[in-house]
């Protein structure tokens, strides 16, 4: 599992898991779904692998806060697309790649 360096809440750069490409067998969650497109929506990894709906514990923004903080949003979130038919809020695993329009969760499986 691959891990990073973001922002902690206090502005300080702290390690992170974030979902990479060649991750395999990422646990998390259905997040969202496209109605109205079979098998198509947004996953949230796990933040600490084996410990189900942990959530992303990094700022959620960098740069200057109180002047003009740089979103970085969720890395934690990703598209899938293609996948067998899921409901928002199941239990997945998944494995990670890089698509055309960036990085992916494919072989999305219930678990």
């Amino acid at each position: 599992m691959s891990t990073g360096q973001f922002l902690n809440p206090q502005g300080q750069p702290a390690d992170y898991f974030y979902p990479a490409v060649g991750d395999a067998s990422v646990e998390g969650v259905i997040e969202s779904v496209v109605q109205g497109i079979t098998g198509c929506g947004t996953v949230r990894a796990d933040a600490r692998q084996g410990s189900a709906g942990s959530s992303w514990e990094g700022a959620p923004t960098s740069g200057p806060l109180s002047t003009n903080p740089i979103p970085y949003g969720n890395p934690l979130k990703l598209q899938y697309s293609g996948q067998a038919t899921f409901c928002r809020g199941q239990r997945v695993k998944f494995d990670v790649v890089a698509a055309p329009y960036g990085v992916q969760a494919v072989n999305v499986q219930a678990i």
